[in-house]
Parts: C-alpha cells; structure tokens; sequence
C-alpha cells in the first residue's frame, strides 16, 4: 500500500484488485488485474499511481484511467518469471523505479526504459527521491544507489568478501538503442 503526500489517496493491492481509497476509506476508483497484483505506488502529489504484477506495470491518472503500460513479457526469455516485485513513483510521477524479478528499470512518464540494470538476486524493494534523481534498491543481500542517469554502486552487501560484486562503479547498465 502507498500513500500521497497530504494523505488524500491510498493505493491498496490485494490479489487481482488495486483500490484507490480517499482518506475516510470510501473507494474512488478499483482497478481488477489478471495476473495477480504484487506492488503498488502513489506519486507524492497523487497524480499518478503505478501497480505491478507478474508480466506487467501499469500507471494509472488520479481519474483512474491508464497513463501507460509497461510489458515485461521480454524478461521470460531471461529465465525468470518478470514478477514486478517493487515499484516508487517520484512526486510528481515524472520517473518510475522498478524492480521486476532480477532486473532494476528506471522509467520516464510515458513508460519508456530509461535505462535497466541486471541485478544478482530479486529486487525486494524500490525508492526514489522527491524529483527523481536518485533512487535505492534492495536484494535480500545488496542495497544499490543510483541516479537518473544510471551511474550506480552498492551502497551495503552481506556477501562475503569472495564476492565479485563491485562496490562502486556497477557495470551491466543498458540504456535501449
């Protein structure tokens, strides 16, 4: 579940139903989703609100009509199931973070790549800053920082020192030709 910033739009996932609620709890809009949804973000001003699920992202206006949708069906190639396991919205929903299965997008408010990174384990969580220019990303193991323009490192690891992780300078960052 998400919040905006004066509290007057909640997103709220549950199995196949987003629910944007007003902050008395009465609903404003539902959304129902096939596949299942698993993450969910509101823009600070409560513009926007970004939903993701297994093979899909999709960000919605405060009217609860679809800005755009992002497929992420070109991952199950890769091996993995393009679960969108996290997402964060900057405040005026100019930037989307996303983390889907492995991999980390960051994303303009037209829904095109930015720029993707591969990730050595599943994304668990997202966050990004107020006007976009930097934003977090956790595995179960690593916390990498990064900015608008893709320039990254881990900021924490519980690997263990054999690891070739770098920490600084993380290579792998594609930006679509």
């Amino acid at each position: 579940m998400d919040i905006s910033f004066d509290g007057d739009k909640v997103a709220v996932v549950t199995d196949h139903n987003l629910s944007i609620l007003f902050a008395n709890g009465s609903t404003r809009w539902k959304y129902t989703s096939e596949p299942q949804l698993r993450s969910v973000a509101v823009s600070g001003d409560g513009g926007h609100v970004a939903v993701g699920s297994q093979y899909f992202l999709r960000t919605f206006n405060r009217n609860g009509s679809i800005e755009w949708v992002f497929d992420n069906t070109k991952l199950l190639s890769h091996g993995n199931s393009a679960w969108v396991n996290a997402v964060s919205l900057s405040t005026n929903g100019e930037y989307t973070a996303a983390g889907v299965s492995e991999n980390i997008f960051f994303l303009n408010k037209s829904g095109g790549v930015l720029w993707e990174y591969a990730s050595p384990a599943w994304i668990q969580r997202v966050s990004i800053s107020d006007d976009g220019s930097f934003f977090v990303a956790s595995t179960r193991n690593d916390v990498f920082f990064f900015n608008r323009w893709g320039n990254g490192s881990v900021m924490e690891t519980t690997r263990g020192s054999n690891d070739d992780l770098p920490k600084t300078g993380i290579q792998g960052i594609t930006t679509p030709s």
